[in-house]
């Protein structure tokens, strides 16, 4: 996955949400290897990002804590946590697509209307995110594309539509080095790539365009220009072998801060009664 940054001398700190994101992103499917990804770079929540996939899109990410209800309008979404609730102005999540370019506050151009990915993420994934256009509910089975030109992705059920890339062992050549499959098999012992099919370069051009807009829309004329001018040394390329193993690292960072608190809190009471480890009967006075 490529990601373009504009600053290497940004806060590292900064960057944490996007990256978590990112991961979210794509332990889900939604984003492949060969994705290409524009962030704002002074959205501390990592909310909107251009990206490049099979299409060239906006993306919106929103973290929901119940799955809810998305209404689809004509350039307008809203979310709620009730089929009424989400057809009212005062929604929890209203998004006016063409009002996302004010959203950077920036000279931009942002084309969301027709182009424009919604992403739901909710805690609670024993439903699935209800999605209302017209007077009807749809069923999605974890994605839903409105004639209208905008998705709804419901993460927790999202199963992803792209082909998996295996290794071909008999290549002769970089062309015939991969295989394209419909479906990730089961065969033990193989390492599978998730994989994208090249864009229409129309798409690719629309989100290069988008994308350095959306990421650069804030800055000042002079440091836009010197971005733009300077584009393609402003993108680093997140291996997939990086991406995937993420969670099971930050998962092994915090068992590590779990256990050396333990052994702390430990040290602490030395010399104190221990805890009663047999089942709580007394009664609290």
């Amino acid at each position: 996955m490529k990601v373009y940054l504009a600053d290497p001398q940004s806060d590292e700190s900064s960057l944490v949400p996007m990256y978590r994101r990112l991961v979210d992103l794509y332990a889900a499917g939604v984003l492949g290897d060969n994705a290409e990804v524009w962030p704002d770079p002074t959205d501390t929540q990592a909310t909107l990002f251009w990206t490049l996939t099979d299409r060239s899109s906006a993306m919106y990410c929103f973290e929901a804590p119940v799955p809810g209800y998305v209404r689809i309008y004509d350039g307008r979404v809203r979310w709620a946590t009730t089929y009424d609730g989400a057809g009212k102005d005062n929604a929890p999540l209203d998004l006016v697509l063409d009002d996302l370019r004010d959203a950077v506050d920036g000279p931009l151009n942002l084309d969301a209307r027709s182009n424009f990915t919604l992403v739901i993420k909710t805690i609670n994934s024993s439903k699935e995110v209800g999605i209302v256009e017209g007077t009807k509910q749809q069923t999605h089975g974890g994605v839903y594309r409105s004639p209208r030109g905008i998705t709804i992705i419901d993460l927790a059920r999202f199963e992803p539509t792209f082909h998996y890339a295996v290794p071909n062992p008999h290549a002769t050549s970089d062309a015939d080095a991969w295989t394209l499959q419909p479906n990730k098999p089961t065969e033990p012992g193989v390492e599978y790539l998730k994989f994208h099919g090249k864009p229409p370069s129309y798409e690719q051009s629309h989100a290069i365009v988008q994308g350095t807009g959306l990421m650069t829309a804030r800055m000042s004329t002079t440091n836009r220009n010197i971005v733009r001018s300077y584009i393609e040394k402003h993108v680093v390329d997140l291996g997939s072998e990086a991406l995937s193993n993420a969670d099971e690292r930050a998962r092994g960072v915090f068992q590590a801060l779990a256990r050396d608190t333990l052994d702390e809190l430990e040290q602490q009471l030395a010399g104190t009664p221990p805890l009663f480890r047999g089942v709580e009967s007394e009664m609290v006075s």
